[in-house]
C-alpha cells in the first residue's frame, strides 16, 4: 500500500486547467510568476497527469493552490484504493505504516487536531486560512434522526469543485480534539461522499449552486464542525429522511 504518488483525477485536472488557464503552458506561466519557489515545469505538469504527484508537500499543496481546488478533491480514489482496498489503507494510515509519500502531507492538513483543519498550511499554500462553522446536537440527539446541511459558496465556481469537510467532539465530556469523517466534493454535475469509514456514495447534483448532504444528528451530545477552503454560508434542516441526498450514516 506504500505509494510515492498521490494519482490524480486526469480528467477533473486537465477540465480544471483548461477552465482556469486555457492550457498546461499558460498554467506554468502563471505559476511561475504567482508562486516562483513552488512552479514547476511544462514537463512536470504532465507528468504527475499521468503517474501522479510527487512526495514534496510543496508539489501537492502548491500544485492544488495554483488550481485553487481542496487536494481531495482531484484525488483518484480508485487508483489509490479508496474502494478495493480501503481496509488495508486505512490500517496503514492508523499504524503510521506512511513515513512517505503525500498520505503524511494530507494527514498535516486534515488529521484530528484542536483546531481542525490545518491553518498554518492552508495559509502558507493557498494564502488564507480555512472557513469554519460549528453547530450542535444537544436538544436533538436523543431523536435519532438526520439533520440536512445546506451550504452556498461566496464565490461563483460554475466549472469548477468546491469541498466541504465535516468532523466532530463530545460536548460531554467537553473534548478538545475534533474528529474528521468525511468530505463532500461537488462538481461537474455530480456530488459525491466520501466517509472516514470507507463509505462512498454520489448523486446527480439538484441544485448546482448548493451543496448538500446528510449527517446523524443522534447516538451523543456532540459539537459539528464544517470547513472548506472555500468561504460559505451554511443552514441546517432537522429532521430530514434518508431519501434525496448523499449521507453520512450511523
Amino acid at each position: 500500500m506504500r505509494q510515492n504518488r498521490l494519482f490524480m483525477d486526469k480528467g477533473y485536472v486537465s477540465r480544471l486547467i483548461d477552465s482556469k488557464f486555457g492550457s498546461v503552458d499558460a498554467l506554468v506561466a502563471d505559476w511561475a510568476i504567482d508562486r516562483p519557489t513552488e512552479a514547476r515545469e511544462r514537463a512536470a505538469v504532465y507528468k504527475w497527469l499521468k503517474e501522479g504527484i510527487p512526495t514534496q508537500e510543496g508539489s501537492l499543496f502548491g500544485f492544488c493552490s495554483i488550481l485553487d481546488v481542496d487536494p481531495v478533491s482531484i484525488i483518484d480514489y480508485q487508483k489509490i484504493g479508496f474502494f478495493s482496498k480501503f481496509y488495508q489503507l486505512r490500517k496503514a494510515i492508523q499504524i503510521g505504516l506512511f513515513s512517505t509519500g503525500p498520505i503524511p502531507a494530507l494527514l498535516k492538513m486534515y488529521g484530528p487536531s484542536s483546531d481542525w483543519p490545518s491553518d498554518w498550511l492552508a495559509i502558507k499554500y493557498f494564502a488564507r486560512p480555512w472557513f469554519r462553522a460549528e453547530f450542535q446536537n444537544a436538544d436533538l440527539w436523543e431523536s435519532g434522526q438526520y439533520g440536512l446541511i445546506k451550504v452556498s459558496f461566496e464565490q461563483v465556481w460554475t466549472d469548477s469543485l468546491r469541498c466541504v469537510h465535516i468532523s466532530y467532539r463530545r460536548t460531554h465530556p467537553k473534548e478538545e480534539m475534533w474528529r474528521p469523517y468525511g468530505w463532500v466534493v461537488q462538481g461537474y454535475g455530480m456530488t459525491s461522499l466520501y466517509a472516514e469509514s470507507g463509505d462512498f456514495q454520489s448523486q446527480a447534483v439538484d441544485q448546482p449552486d448548493l451543496l448538500q448532504f446528510r449527517t446523524y444528528f443522534g447516538g451523543r451530545a456532540v459539537e459539528f464542525r464544517i470547513a472548506s477552503l472555500h468561504g460559505f454560508q451554511h443552514t441546517l434542516e432537522y429532521p430530514v429522511s434518508k431519501d434525496g441526498h448523499v449521507g453520512f450514516e450511523w
